[in-house]
């Protein structure tokens, strides 16, 4: 990949891109990369995780978990989503399987199953197909998820064994303080963090040896209070985010296919810059009709989850 665009990076870079009101010099930084890109680039493409040697069989270690798992490998970003493993757990206790096996045909039948009946019950659109061919599982689902909004977290309870209620509440809290003190900006008790991590980790792994930890997890739980101590001066790593840099991703894929000459990189790049600047242009922006549009209130924190967030945070 870099043998092929580094010369147009490069040209661009050294010559600008010309506007009609004159030379724009620019600079390219390539920080965000998904799971394959990052690595491709740390070297550690089959590895299990790519901030640690650790192997598969090692994850479930409780005597490794325990004492922790040191990052020996080059940090690259990496992007944070936990419902998706959580509600492979739920599908898998809702259908009595207790071997992971999230394609299997029982588990695919109690995803459409819960999703059918979460969605009835708390209008939240889980895993389901979207009309772009992808699915309902974004950020703002796995948000409201760890939220509790609507009551989710009662609703799953009540489609699973009632021996496994107080393991599912734990796992839910935990996680969702954890994801907010990751995506958070304040100053964190990263010893404090760090043993919240360690306990969730090792309670997921004793009271549920038949689940496999995901790459995700496992970044989150041995990582997160390495990564905010050592990388950001022990503040959440809200200000590593990609969602800010994903917003546009929309309009640049919109411009790239429909709106820009595709003869070579720099046209290219040049046509799609250009349309950007057009759309956050205030002089332009003046003659736009926008929609009134109501402010959505996001639900307030369970207080379980706010007690602990104010123990881990300074």
């Amino acid at each position: 990949m870099d043998t092929y665009i580094n010369p147009y990076v490069a040209d661009m870079e050294e010559n600008g891109i010309l506007l009609s009101q004159g030379l724009v010099r620019i600079k390219l930084l390539r920080t965000m990369f998904d799971g394959k890109m990052a690595g491709i680039l740390s070297g550690a493409g089959g590895a299990h995780c790519q901030l640690c040697t650790a192997t598969f069989k090692q994850l479930h270690d409780v005597e490794l978990i325990r004492d922790g798992f040191p990052i020996n490998r080059s940090i690259t970003s990496a992007k944070n989503c936990f419902k998706a493993w959580f509600m492979t757990l739920v599908y898998h206790l809702q259908s009595g399987a207790r071997k992971w096996s999230p394609s299997s045909l029982g588990i695919k039948n109690s995803m459409k199953f819960v999703s059918g009946l979460l969605m009835e019950k708390t209008g939240m659109k889980i895993d389901q197909p979207s009309s772009d061919g992808g699915t309902t599982s974004t950020g703002n689902v796995a948000r409201n998820c760890f939220l509790d909004k609507n009551q989710f977290l009662y609703w799953v309870c009540s489609l699973i064994p009632t021996e496994y209620h107080e393991n599912i509440k734990v796992i839910h809290t935990n996680l969702s303080v954890c994801l907010r003190i990751y995506n958070s900006d304040r100053e964190i008790n990263t010893e404090r963090l760090d043993i919240l991590c360690k306990d969730t980790y090792e309670y997921i792994v004793i009271r549920f040896p038949w689940a496999n930890i995901s790459p995700t997890l496992h970044k989150l739980l041995a990582h997160s209070s390495e990564l905010i101590r050592t990388c950001n001066n022990s503040h959440g790593l809200k200000v590593f985010s990609e969602e800010a840099v994903e917003v546009s991703n929309k309009l640049v894929r919109r411009y790239r296919k429909h709106l820009a000459r595709k003869m070579s990189f720099s046209l290219n790049t040049r046509d799609i810059f250009i349309r950007l600047m057009c759309n956050s242009d205030p002089v332009l922006n003046m003659y736009r009709k926008f929609t009134k549009v109501s402010k959505k209130t996001h639900s307030s924190e369970p207080p379980d989850q706010e007690v602990l967030f104010s123990q881990l945070t300074c």
